[in-house]
């Protein structure tokens, strides 16, 4: 499936180039002042894309062929890269046509209306998991905390994650560590990273291992605040493929820094999660 990214250059300029679900650039733009620009021109490629017309086929001095796809004035909104042949700009223009295609379907049905209702679910079960963690921080406030002593991190349950048929998902129901082994493994955590987000230090989560250690309320929370994002993301870019190229590429949006390097600060996260949560209902970030 492609995609759109946007990007700026050294003049401090936004670009965007729309790539085709193997990575490749097939359509690229001309520099904007402003993002919001930018993103105007990624709409009017959405818009134009399906009118074959709107492709205006040339050759570079060299004799290169290449095409530009153009407003219904006549406006360059993107053009491709150089082709070695007629036949390959020929292919080029329907890998256009198919990939925006496939956006502007994946966009549809996000904002479908059983879509939005999956969200307006997922988000009480959410909240009803964080009074629950909540509710067991006040009854264990004056205990002894046996194993380390865990300091408070801020945490949100954005609850933007959605499936087909929505399973409520119980703060009780993971609680050990040895279960969120595979979501360290996907995002290529090391055991400093893991140490950071459970506050601990780096000779616990050694000593951890692969053991079914229980975690505190707080732990436990921050860990299934990351499970929904890549729940989410999976979601919005149609695969964890996706979704991982995504998290370990620099993000202008977030600073030109790599997503899954803020997962680790319980004050970035949030700025994570509201991007995925802009992308989740078309918002090109």
């Amino acid at each position: 499936m492609g995609k759109f990214e946007i990007k700026t250059d050294k003049s401090g300029k936004f670009r965007f180039n729309l790539k085709a679900g193997n990575g490749h650039v097939i359509l690229s733009s001309e520099p904007y002042a402003t993002k919001a620009d930018c993103e105007k021109g990624i709409a009017s490629v959405i818009k134009n894309a399906s009118i074959k017309t709107r492709f205006e086929k040339r050759k570079a001095s060299d004799g290169s062929p290449y095409f530009n796809l153009k407003t219904s004035n006549g406006q360059v909104i993107g053009a491709s890269e150089m082709y070695s042949s007629i036949a390959a700009m020929e292919n080029g223009i329907v890998s256009v046509i198919k990939n925006v295609s496939s956006i502007k379907e994946k966009r549809s049905k996000r904002n479908s209306p059983n879509f939005r209702n999956q969200k307006v679910y997922l988000s009480k079960e959410v909240n009803a998991n964080k009074k629950q963690v909540e509710l067991t921080q006040k009854l264990n406030h004056n205990k002894t905390v046996e194993s380390k002593n865990i300091k408070p991190k801020p945490w949100i349950f954005k609850g933007t994650y959605f499936k087909e048929n929505p399973k409520s998902t119980s703060i009780d129901s993971k609680n050990t560590y040895d279960i969120f082994l595979p979501l360290f493994e996907f995002l290529n955590f090391r055991q400093a990273d893991i140490a950071k987000i459970l506050d601990v230090d780096v000779s616990t989560i050694s000593r951890w291992g692969q053991s079914n250690v229980e975690l505190s309320p707080l732990q436990l929370a921050y860990l299934l605040r990351i499970e929904r994002i890549v729940s989410d993301g999976e979601q919005v870019f149609g695969s964890k493929d996706e979704f991982k190229d995504w998290l370990f590429s620099n993000n202008i949006t977030l600073g030109d820094k790599k997503p899954v390097n803020l997962l680790t600060d319980p004050f970035s996260i949030e700025l994570v999660e509201e991007v995925i949560d802009a992308l989740s209902w078309g918002n090109f970030v």
